[in-house]
């Protein structure tokens, strides 16, 4: 979610990486969903996102995931499973 918003941002970015991500409060979506609010606070300027419910009869404001990110313009180089699992020695 934090990824798709921050690429959303940016137009004509390729890619995004999450960097130092904490994960601060489980995200249970349970009962009545329809005055809780799923929101991706992004700042541009020190490149931080927050993913937070907004609970709007509670008034209350809950941080689930913090972190940073950062786009680029080239998509990232491909690893390949396979190839690696190939030049392991077995014994």
């Amino acid at each position: 979610m934090a990824r798709a918003a921050c690429i959303a941002l940016t137009l004509g970015a390729k890619g995004s990486m999450l960097k130092r991500v904490f994960f601060l409060q489980p995200l249970m979506l349970d009962g009545d969903l329809s005055d809780l609010f799923v929101t991706v606070d992004i700042t541009g300027a020190d490149e931080r996102f927050d993913v937070n419910t907004d609970h709007a009869e509670m008034g209350s404001k809950t941080s689930h995931c913090a972190g940073s990110q950062a786009t680029f313009d080239d998509t990232l180089p491909s690893f390949s499973h396979a190839a690696l699992r190939g030049s392991c020695e077995r014994p």
